[in-house]
C-alpha cells in the first residue's frame, strides 16, 4: 500500500452513543441531504489530520474525543485527539495497545509530531521546500499536503489554481511543494540567497580578489611568455623524450647490475681459488715434510746396511769388555743377542723397497698438487684480469653513462615541471577569469526579487496533464480543444478557456480531476504520496441552481451523464487507492454496492438520520 488509508472515524463522549463511519479502499461515498453532517465529517477528518481548531456543529458539543482509524503498509493506527483541540494520542497495532502522545506541533522534524507521523507514512518525510525567492527552505510540513489531499467545499470552487490557496505568503511553497508531489525532488540542495545589498558587497569583494589572483598570474608567466597552445606541443615532446631518457637510464642501469654482479661472481671465484690455493700449500708442505721423513728413513736404513758389512771381520777380535775372544765366551751377567747380520741387510733392503715406493707416490701426488696450483695461480691471474677490466668498464664506462642518463632524465624532468606550472598558471588564470566574467554578469542581473515559479520538468507536466485530460474524457466533461497546463499562472487551460474563467461547476469538477489526477500520477510513477483523496462536494455544480454564465455548457442533459460517468470511473479509476467523496448526490442504485457507500437520510424516523446518532434533544431541534 503506498501512503496509507482511513479505516473509521469515531467521535466519543461521556454517556453518549458514539458516532462512527467506515471507510474502505477505493470509493467511498457519503451522501446526504443538507445538515447531517457531511461537511463537519470532512472537517473531522481534516482536523485529524493536524488543523488547528474544528467548528462545532450543536449535535457534536457534548461529545469530548474524535479517533481516527488509519492503515498503512506499516500497520494499523489509531489516532486520538480531543474536540477542543491539542495534542494527539497514538496506539499502534489494536485497541489495546498503550497510546503515547503525539505533539501538534506541525513544522517541526521531530518524530513525535502528527506532521512527521504523517509524512513517514506517505514516504516524504525529512523533505524540506523553498518558501521565498531567498531560497530560505522549511521542513515540508503535512498541513503544505493537506490542500492536495483534502478539499473543501469552499476551495474546491475558488477562483484560483487548485496549487494555491490564495495566501501569497505561502505561494512558493504552495508551488514547491507541488513540484515536490510531481518530481519526487524536495528543494533541500538549494543555497539561500543573501540580501540584495550582502549580495552586490559579495560580489565585489570577489571581484577585487580575483582581480589581485589575475596579476599574481600574469606576474609568475612572466615577460612575453609563450603562448599556452605552444607550450602543449613543447609538453607532449618532453614527454617523449622524457620517457626516451627513461628507458635509457633503465637500460643503463640494468646493464651496471649486470657488470656488479658479474664482478661479484667474480670476487666469489677468486676468494674460492685462493681458498684452494692455501689448502694446496698446506699439502704441499705437509707432504715435502713427510719426503724429508721419508729421506732421513732411507739414509738410516742405508746406515744400517753399511754397518752390516763390518760385523764378519770382527769375528777375531777380543770381547770389548772382558778381552776374550768374540765367539769363544759368554758373560753371565750379560745377555748377549745372537744378530744375524744378512738376514739385518735383507729386512733394509725390503723396507728401503717400500719407503721408496711409498715416497714415489708421494712425489707423484706433490708434482700433481703442483700442477694444480700452478694452475690455480694462472687462473687467479687471469681473473684477476677480468675483475680489473670489470671495474674499468663500471668505473669509467657504466658509471658514467648512468649517471649521464640520470642528469638528462632529471633535467628533462625540471623543464616538464616548469612548462607544467605555466600551463596550469594558464589555466588557473582562464578560470579565474571565467569566474571574474560570472561574477560581472550576476552584479549586473541583481535586481529586487519577485516570486520565483516552480521550476516544473516538461516530461512531469505533459504526463500529468495526460493523467488529468483522461480523467475529464471519461467522466465526458464538455472540453473545446486541448487540455495544457500554464507553467505560468500553474493551473490548466482547459479548451479555449482558463480553468479558473469557468463557472462554479467546473471549477468543482476540474479541481476534483486534478486533486486525483496527481494521486493517481504518483501511483503511476512510484512517487510518494499519501495515497487518497477527500473531496467535499465536486458535483456542486447539480445543487447550485443559479449557474454562472460560464457553465452553460452544462445543461442538465450534460450534469446528469458527467455525475453518472464521474462515479462510474471512479469505482475503476480508485483501485487500491482511497477516494472519498462526501456529495449531495448519490452515485446511481447499481453502482452502490460496488462501493462503500453511507447514506444520511435527514429524517430521525428512518435509518442512519446522519453522522450523529439521533437523540432526544436532536429530535426536538429538529421539530
Amino acid at each position: 500500500m503506498i501512503g496509507f488509508q482511513l479505516r473509521a472515524l469515531r467521535v466519543a463522549g461521556p454517556g453518549l452513543a458514539p458516532a462512527d463511519i467506515t471507510f474502505g479502499p477505493g470509493l467511498n461515498v457519503v451522501s446526504g441531504a443538507s445538515d447531517t453532517g457531511k461537511s463537519f465529517l470532512f472537517q473531522t477528518i481534516d482536523y485529524m489530520f493536524g488543523a488547528a481548531s474544528l467548528d462545532l456543529i450543536p449535535e457534536a458539543r457534548a461529545y469530548s474525543s474524535i479517533e481516527l482509524e488509519i492503515e498503512s503498509g506499516e500497520g494499523r493506527f489509531f489516532l486520538s485527539r480531543n474536540l477542543e483541540g491539542g495534542e494527539f494520542e497514538l496506539r499502534e497495532g489494536d485497541l489495546g495497545a498503550s497510546p503515547k502522545p503525539l505533539g501538534d506541533r506541525l513544522n517541526s522534524s521531530a518524530p513525535d509530531n502528527i506532521s512527521a507521523f504523517l509524512m513517514r507514512l506517505s514516504g516524504l518525510d525529512g523533505r524540506r521546500i523553498r518558501k521565498n525567492v531567498e531560497n530560505e527552505l522549511q521542513n515540508l510540513s503535512f498541513r503544505n499536503l493537506a490542500r492536495f489531499v483534502a478539499v473543501n467545499e469552499e476551495e474546491i470552487i475558488k477562483r484560483l489554481s487548485p496549487i494555491h490557496s490564495g495566501d501569497n505568503i505561502q505561494k512558493t511553497a504552495e508551488s514547491n511543494t507541488f513540484k515536490l508531489l510531481l518530481t519526487g525532488h524536495d528543494d533541500a540542495a538549494l543555497v539561500r540567497q543573501k540580501k540584495l545589498a550582502v549580495a552586490k558587497a559579495e560580489l565585489q569583494g570577489q571581484q577585487a580578489l580575483l582581480e589581485k589572483l589575475m596579476v599574481e598570474y600574469r606576474d609568475d608567466l612572466g615577460e612575453n611568455p609563450a603562448p599556452a597552445a605552444e607550450l602543449s606541443e613543447q609538453l607532449e615532446r618532453l614527454d617523449t623524450a622524457l620517457s626516451a631518457a627513461k628507458d635509457l637510464w633503465n637500460a643503463n642501469r640494468s646493464a651496471l647490475d649486470q657488470q656488479l654482479q658479474e664482478k661479484r661472481a667474480l670476487l666469489d671465484a677468486q676468494a674460492i681459488d685462493r681458498a684452494r690455493s692455501d689448502e694446496l700449500r698446506t699439502q704441499i708442505a705437509r707432504f715435502q715434510l713427510l719426503d724429508k721423513h721419508y729421506q732421513s728413513d732411507l739414509s738410516r736404513l742405508d746406515a744400517l746396511w753399511e754397518a752390516g758389512s763390518l760385523f764378519p771381520p770382527l769375528t777375531s777380535e777380543v770381547c770389548p769388555l772382558c778381552g776374550a775372544p768374540q765367539n769363544s765366551h759368554v758373560h753371565e751377567e750379560t745377555r748377549v743377542l745372537s744378530l744375524d747380520v744378512n738376514a739385518i741387510r735383507q729386512s733394509c733392503e725390503v723396507e728401503k723397497a717400500k719407503i721408496e715406493l711409498l715416497r714415489k707416490e708421494l712425489i707423484s701426488t706433490l708434482e700433481d698438487l703442483s700442477r694444480e696450483a700452478a694452475g690455480l695461480r694462472r687462473d687467479m691471474t687471469a681473473r684477476r684480469e677480468v675483475w680489473n677490466e670489470t671495474n674499468r668498464q663500471i668505473d669509467d664506462v657504466l658509471r658514467l653513462s648512468v649517471k649521464e642518463s640520470e642528469s638528462e632524465f632529471s633535467r628533462l624532468s625540471d623543464l616538464r615541471f616548469d612548462v607544467r606550472k605555466k600551463i596550469e598558471t594558464y589555466n588557473r588564470s582562464a578560470a579565474l577569469e571565467s569566474r571574474y566574467e560570472t561574477a560581472t554578469n550576476q552584479l549586473s542581473e541583481i535586481k529586487p526579487g519577485k516570486r520565483a515559479v516552480a521550476d516544473l520538468p516538461a516530461a512531469a507536466i505533459t504526463a500529468f496533464t495526460g493523467e488529468f485530460s483522461k480523467i475529464l474524457e471519461a467522466w465526458q466533461f464538455p472540453v473545446s480543444g486541448p487540455v495544457s497546463f500554464d507553467t505560468q499562472a500553474e493551473d490548466f487551460f482547459i479548451g479555449i478557456r482558463r480553468r479558473r474563467e469557468q463557472g462554479k461547476g467546473s471549477r468543482a469538477l476540474t479541481h476534483a480531476a486534478f486533486t486525483i489526477a496527481l494521486m493517481r500520477y504518483c501511483a503511476s510513477v512510484g512517487l510518494p504520496h499519501p495515497g487518497l483523496a477527500v473531496l467535499d462536494s465536486p458535483l456542486i455544480t447539480f445543487k447550485d441552481k443559479d449557474r454562472a454564465q460560464s457553465d452553460a455548457d452544462l445543461t442538465p442533459e450534460v450534469r446528469l451523464r458527467l455525475k453518472d460517468k464521474f462515479y462510474r470511473d471512479l469505482v475503476t479509476r480508485a483501485g487500491e487507492q482511497q477516494v472519498i467523496i462526501f456529495e449531495n448526490e448519490e452515485p446511481a442504485e447499481d453502482i452502490q454496492p460496488l462501493i462503500v457507500f453511507h447514506h444520511f437520510t435527514g429524517d430521525p424516523s428512518l435509518p442512519r438520520c446522519g453522522f450523529f446518532p439521533v437523540t432526544e434533544s436532536n429530535e426536538v431541534e429538529g421539530t
